[in-house]
């Protein structure tokens, strides 16, 4: 597994008790990073996601959705660019 640096992984949010609360539920899941995944620089990853084996995640990218394995994603929100063999 290789994490870039500044990578951010979110695994909960609370707005706390402000007006706010009733706009915004509490989230708190797990973030599952796989075998042999890549993480590249500056890369968010969102609460409930998973990256599968032998993914990567390009630079700057948020990833909002798991990731499946082989497979190539990036942008803002992160999309599949491609399956790796």
């Amino acid at each position: 597994m290789v994490i870039g640096a500044k990578v951010t992984i979110v695994s909960h949010s609370d707005v706390g008790d402000r007006p706010m609360k009733k706009y915004f539920t509490r989230v708190s899941k797990k973030v599952l990073l796989q075998e042999s995944c890549w993480i590249g620089v500056n890369s968010t990853l969102l609460a409930g996601v998973t990256v599968g084996k032998f993914s990567v995640v390009g630079a700057s990218s948020l990833v909002t959705k798991s990731v499946n394995k082989k497979e190539v994603v990036f942008g803002i929100p992160a999309k599949k660019q491609r399956k790796l063999g």
